[in-house]
């Protein structure tokens, strides 16, 4: 018999703010988190009680909220607290056996959190990682440091880059001046852009951690089709591996008129939902060099889908962003499909924050080894724990 009583409620951030509904708040290291653990109790040979589980936090922690109690493999009930999910998809689910994940995604229009609480009780259930059921690649990849962006002159940027490659990274992503102006030093909206300080901050960068180490930079659609154009030509010049996300992603002509004009590789697009049936214009006509995905658009089956059409196409893919759901995905593709995970955000005086785990989880999702990898969790499921001993001393 295995039994994990179960709770439910929420906590108090680190501020001591109340946190009700999830992404309460977007910035480190306040979360919002509603939170539900794992119940599952197993009695001989009669049929299991399983409540899927997960939380609601900052992006590299999210595992979802949800409880699903199954009856010889059969959902009898379903609760997604802040979710909105539809009565009629609710009585659509309960009755189906929670192992039929495809059945689920299929019905659900490729619902994340729903995908994400499968799988995770899938490993669970069975006493594997998540990313040995998507069939196992790696345990471990190399990585690279994503910044924060408008950290502050070139200066500070290049700074810190360095402090990250004597870290041990063997790459480093910038997010430049992005709805910032960096001469008078102050929020903008995000046209016009300054593709000149951009370029200054690259260079920096460059001259200070030399030609060996990999560099990219992801603009998040804040220049128009000249500007995207003016930068590429520069990273062109200092050897950047990739170009992510130079214009809005909303429109994908002018993406085809650059990445045929541009050698570096353009990477995109981030923020297009719908996984992976948005994909394949992009590919065809030649939108991007390099893909982009992640398992909050459409859940892990979703972002698996995406990363297999961009395999059979012979692209590389790029997933957005690291957290437990992701990390799965880099475990079961190979390195010459994903190459880099990617860790961050990262800042001046952020980083050694970054290496603690919220006081809710044991756990980071991506710890970094002496080489600039990160390993991947050998636990099952997605592989979190929870540290209810602190959820229940600020329980409201």
């Amino acid at each position: 018999m295995r039994t994990i009583a179960a709770r439910k409620g929420y906590y108090r951030d680190l501020n001591g703010n109340s946190t009700k509904g999830p992404y309460a708040t977007n910035q480190w290291p306040r979360c919002g988190l509603s939170f539900m653990e794992l119940n599952f109790t197993e009695m001989g040979n009669g049929p299991p009680l399983v409540i899927l589980h997960g939380l609601y936090g900052s992006s590299r922690n999210w595992g979802g909220i949800a409880k699903a109690l199954s009856d010889d493999f059969r959902v009898v009930a379903v609760d997604l607290p802040n979710h909105g999910i539809s009565p009629w998809l609710e009585n659509q689910l309960v009755g189906a056996n929670p192992m039929d994940r495809e059945m689920f995604w299929q019905m659900s229009n490729g619902d994340s959190l729903i995908d994400f609480l499968l799988w995770d009780f899938a490993g669970r259930f069975l006493e594997q990682p998540v990313h040995k059921l998507l069939g196992g690649y790696r345990d471990k990849l190399a990585c690279y440091a994503s910044s924060y962006p408008n950290i502050g002159t070139p200066e500070e940027f290049a700074d810190h880059a360095e402090v990250c490659v004597n870290k041990g990274y063997k790459a480093y992503k910038i997010h430049a001046y992005i709805y910032y102006d960096p001469i008078e030093m102050k929020p903008a909206p995000r046209s016009p852009a300054f593709p000149k300080q951009d370029v200054e901050v690259c260079r920096a960068i460059r001259e200070r951690v030399g030609p060996d180490v990999v560099l990219m930079l992801d603009q998040a659609g804040v220049y128009n089709y000249e500007e995207a154009l003016y930068v590429g030509r520069a990273l062109e010049d200092l050897d950047f591996f990739w170009y992510e996300s130079p214009m809005p992603e909303n429109n994908i002509e002018p993406y085809i008129r650059l990445t045929e004009a541009l050698d570096v590789s353009v990477c995109s697009p981030e923020q297009v939902s719908n996984q992976p049936f948005s994909r394949p214009q992009w590919i065809v006509r030649k939108g991007a060099d390099m893909g982009r995905t992640e398992v909050n658009h459409n859940g892990i089956t979703g972002c698996m889908k995406t990363v297999a059409l961009y395999e059979s196409f012979g692209m590389r893919a790029t997933i957005h962003g690291g957290g437990w759901g992701n990390l799965h995905v880099y475990g079961a593709t190979n390195h010459n499909t994903i190459q880099y995970f990617e860790r961050g955000l990262l800042a001046p005086g952020h980083d050694e924050a970054y290496e603690v785990p919220p006081p809710y989880m044991k756990t980071i999702c991506d710890p970094m080894d002496d080489d600039g990898n990160v390993l991947i969790s050998q636990k099952p499921g997605l592989g979190f724990e929870l540290n209810w001993d602190y959820i229940d001393d600020n329980r409201i």
